[in-house]
């Protein structure tokens, strides 16, 4: 019991003695007063920026003023600097209790980090304007790095050379980013990709880019189909800048049938056909180039009949003739009616003179109109009644002519041709 009792009461003496080695160092409770300390084994004395000190197979040693000294792990001592933020060299100060010892170590620039740093992917889309970009913009550098230069190459160029210049074209690009490190880091350069993607001509005409077509026209018409693009107010009749119109083509096909014919496109860029009367569909598509993508839109559009106008699609030709004389042609106005509009063509003839009326068709409508047959309705005065008869009896009072045809196509309305009326006064010498 008692050696216990003594085993325990000395380990509690070290216990005490330790805990007073900061001042003294105690051996058998016996007090040395200590005079300096040095760093007697250096340890690891080179670093980068952003290591911490290690201070692993240092020693410092404590010397007595009795002329003794002990050597202990450099751990045991507190150090002044744990962390490295910038290159240099470096004093480290250590201490242990109010005695301490410097050493110096050397801070180099470290290498930068740059997981996470940048984008390493770019993606932009066709805009036909360079596509400048900055892999950092949304990264923090750290304090005194730099970007100092932006290059870039085509991916798949044969040749290794980079140029300031942005690229304006779609395609994949390779970004080669210059850093200056400034003091604490070693200059760097990073590639980065840089994807432009081919754009929608959506994207890129002024305004919503939406063809809206014309729903209807008549035979013989005139139309544009290149101005027939909206705004993003909806207003149609747009015309598309030369860069977009120049890859658009432009087709058609009759109902009932299966081809698509394209439209002529003239000097100016008109896209223009006369089409028969019908209803089609319009194709219209979009080109796929190096910055666009391919598209296609259909509109419908109807081609109504038109109706025979007289001067332009016929005329009425009234031909006065004495068998002796070249006859006479009277020029023709035409008239609604009897009275409505009055009877603005008269025909002054003699007793012995012949009256000829014919319809000659102009332009289209000699191609498909002909005439059947001609009526005619005869008053002696504008109140009187009517008879009718197929051969024209030149005698005084009102005559209205009836024409009867036939059209080809369906191109021209000849209902409403029949329903024509046109009058005219023959008066007798």
């Amino acid at each position: 019991m008692t050696k216990i009792a003594s085993s325990r009461i000395v380990a509690f003496t070290l216990g005490i003695c330790l805990m007073l080695a900061g001042i003294f160092l105690l051996t058998g409770c016996g007090e040395k007063e200590i005079s300096r300390i040095s760093v007697t084994t250096l340890p690891q004395t080179v670093y980068s920026v952003g290591e911490n000190l290690n201070t692993a197979g240092g020693k410092f040693t404590i010397y007595y003023t009795d002329g003794s000294k002990r050597e202990h792990d450099l751990s045991l001592a507190v150090a002044n600097t744990i962390t490295f933020d910038t290159a240099g060299t470096k004093q480290i100060t250590v201490t242990y209790g109010d005695f301490s010892a410097s050493f110096e170590v050397t801070v180099n620039p470290a290498d930068l980090d740059f997981t996470n740093m940048y984008e390493s992917t770019i993606s932009r889309i066709y805009n036909g304007q360079p596509q400048n970009v900055a892999p950092f913009a949304n990264a923090t550098l750290p304090a005194g790095v730099r970007v100092t230069n932006t290059e870039y190459k085509l991916s798949t160029a044969a040749s290794t050379e980079y140029s300031t210049t942005a690229p304006t074209n779609a395609g994949t690009y390779d970004v080669r980013v210059t850093i200056d490190g400034g003091e604490n880091y070693n200059d760097d350069a990073v590639i980065a990709k840089l994807v432009i993607k081919k754009a929608d001509y959506a994207s890129l005409a002024d305004g919503v880019f939406d063809f809206v077509g014309i729903p209807s026209v008549v035979y013989g018409d005139d139309f544009d189909l290149s101005q027939c693009w909206t705004t993003a107010e909806g207003v149609g009749a747009v015309p598309l800048e030369e860069e977009y119109a120049q890859n658009i083509s432009y087709f058609y096909t009759k109902q009932g049938e299966s081809e698509l014919t394209p439209f002529t496109v003239d000097e100016s860029g008109k896209v223009y056909d006369k089409l028969d009367a019908g209803n089609y569909t319009i194709t219209v598509r979009g080109a796929g180039t190096e910055n666009l993508n391919a598209f296609e839109v259909t509109k419908t559009m109807s081609v109504l009949s038109k109706e025979l106008e007289l001067g332009v699609d016929y005329d009425i030709v009234i031909t006065v003739s004495n068998g002796t004389d070249e006859p006479t042609t009277i020029p023709y106005v035409k008239s609604t009616g009897w009275i409505n509009g009055g009877i603005p063509t008269v025909v002054t003839i003699s007793s012995t003179d012949t009256i000829t009326v014919s319809v000659v068709f102009k332009g289209d409508a000699a191609e498909y109109c002909s005439l059947s047959s001609l009526e005619f309705s005869y008053r002696e005065s504008l109140n009187g009644a009517d008879s009718v008869t197929t051969v024209l009896t030149p005698r005084a009072g009102y005559y209205r002519v009836l024409a009867h045809v036939s059209c080809e196509t369906g191109n021209y309305d000849v209902l409403a041709f029949e329903e024509e009326f046109n009058a005219f006064q023959v008066v007798v010498e």
